[in-house]
């Protein structure tokens, strides 16, 4: 690709150019469209709400695979209680805390 021209560039990319890689989130039987996300501050975790399944996937960027914090084996998404179908998410400042 040459930049030189960047509107060139622009108009002749679409995002599946741009694409890294295509990361299934969620369980298992359940399709989630996920519709935000939210990125640390030194990008190593997303964090993406899961809709239909009342949960919150984690991404680990370097991998780019869906991970439970602190457990690498496991790729569950943090489950929400209660009837929760969250929809947006942000981080803290410090990336310690997520809200929806």
């Amino acid at each position: 690709m040459d930049a030189s021209n960047p509107e060139v560039v622009v108009n002749n990319t679409s995002s599946e150019d741009l694409a890294l890689a295509k990361i299934p989130v969620g369980f298992d039987g359940v399709t989630d469209r996920p519709e935000s996300l939210a990125i640390t501050r030194d990008n190593s975790r997303v964090y993406v709400p899961l809709k239909f399944s009342g949960g919150v996937a984690v991404v680990d960027t370097m991998v780019l695979s869906q991970v439970v914090p602190d457990t690498p084996d496991v790729t569950d998404p943090i489950p929400w209680h209660g009837g929760a179908r969250p929809i947006d998410i942000a981080l803290g400042l410090r990336d310690e805390y997520a809200y929806r």
